[in-house]
């Protein structure tokens, strides 16, 4: 076995890192179990509780929603659902080419404000582990997180993404 075994050769949960990798040579992602502390790891999970149902969608015909990729809600310790944050995003469906680029609605509402803030040292925390692992993503993000910053009006909503920016604590532009 692998010292960082493929995604598809795993159990369902690994103790290991692991990757996908399409192409020979060529690692789309790497999924590290457990890289915060137990205590950092139940402060996410108590917020995602607290504020998830209000922010987390489940259910309608897009495939990322549908209830039947999703274990009971009853047996979750955490609500089930998609949620997608982001200061600032191309929705699908939309020709980039005639639009701007937007917040995610999920931000625009109180409960994903507060969800954002809440996690604000974690996400930067996240923020440090890009800075090691890959300096020019993290350099890169940066600098697209500095453009909005200075000209919020390239943006359909520059009112809402300043507010969001202030919060933004993660180099990524989907905040987990």
């Amino acid at each position: 076995m692998e010292l960082y075994p493929m995604i598809s050769f795993c159990y369902r949960v690994s103790p290991l890192p692991i990757h996908t990798a399409p192409m020979e040579d060529c690692v789309v992602a790497w999924y590290i179990t457990n890289p915060f502390s137990t205590r950092r790891s139940e402060q996410i999970t108590n917020i995602v509780q607290q504020f998830g149902t209000e922010v987390l969608t489940l259910g309608g015909d897009n495939w990322r929603k549908s209830e039947e990729n999703y274990t009971n809600p009853d047996k979750c310790l955490m609500p089930p659902g998609t949620g997608s944050f982001s200061f600032s995003w191309y929705n699908q469906g939309f020709n980039h080419l005639n639009s701007h680029p937007r917040p995610s609605a999920t931000l625009k509402v109180e409960a994903g404000r507060v969800l954002l803030q809440r996690l604000h040292t974690i996400n930067a925390l996240i923020g440090c582990l890009l800075i090691l692992v890959h300096p020019q993503a993290y350099s890169q993000a940066i600098d697209i997180f500095l453009e909005l910053l200075q000209h919020p009006k390239k943006t359909s909503d520059p009112e809402a993404t300043m507010a969001i920016l202030k919060d933004w604590a993660t180099p990524f532009n989907v905040s987990p």
